[in-house]
């Protein structure tokens, strides 16, 4: 959606275009914040409809009177492992993210080392090459 927005904004101020980021950005922290809470108010709707009316026997013990339950279909059980398994996915996501990030540090810092050992001097084969094809296409670089 935002992909659809800055083309609408194109040739628009930066502001405007910054400003339209930065609400995708917090749309994107709101509004699984958001289906969480409405998800967790559902499930607890429906719990507190499933479970049937509790009878007090005595103090300390209460029971509880509910339909038999059967076993679950798959699609519900694959949901519980997925919910189950939630904290291992988290942690391998994070874990790939810090390992991206190094891998990222690690190229930029390589390529300082490299831009730092070098004249920036381009050979005069490799300039020739380059004017007989802007030659070829009708350009000329503009840069002396």
């Amino acid at each position: 959606m935002l992909w659809c927005v800055l083309g609408v904004l194109d040739g628009r101020s930066s502001r405007a275009r910054y400003a339209a980021a930065c609400l995708a950005l917090g749309l994107m922290i709101a509004l699984p914040l958001a289906t969480f809470a409405h998800l967790a108010s559902v499930e607890y709707q429906l719990r507190a409809a499933y479970e049937g009316p509790a009878v007090v026997m005595d103090a300390g013990m209460v029971l509880q009177v509910s339909a038999i339950e059967t076993s679950a279909p798959l699609p519900e059980r694959m949901v519980v492992a997925l919910d189950q398994a939630l904290p291992w996915v988290l942690v391998a996501w994070f874990a790939a993210v810090i390992l991206f990030v190094a891998r990222l540090n690690v190229g930029l810092l390589v390529c300082a080392q490299d831009e730092a050992g070098c004249d920036n001097a381009v050979p005069a084969e490799l300039q020739a090459v380059f004017e007989r094809c802007g030659d070829g296409l009708g350009w000329r670089a503009r840069c002396g």
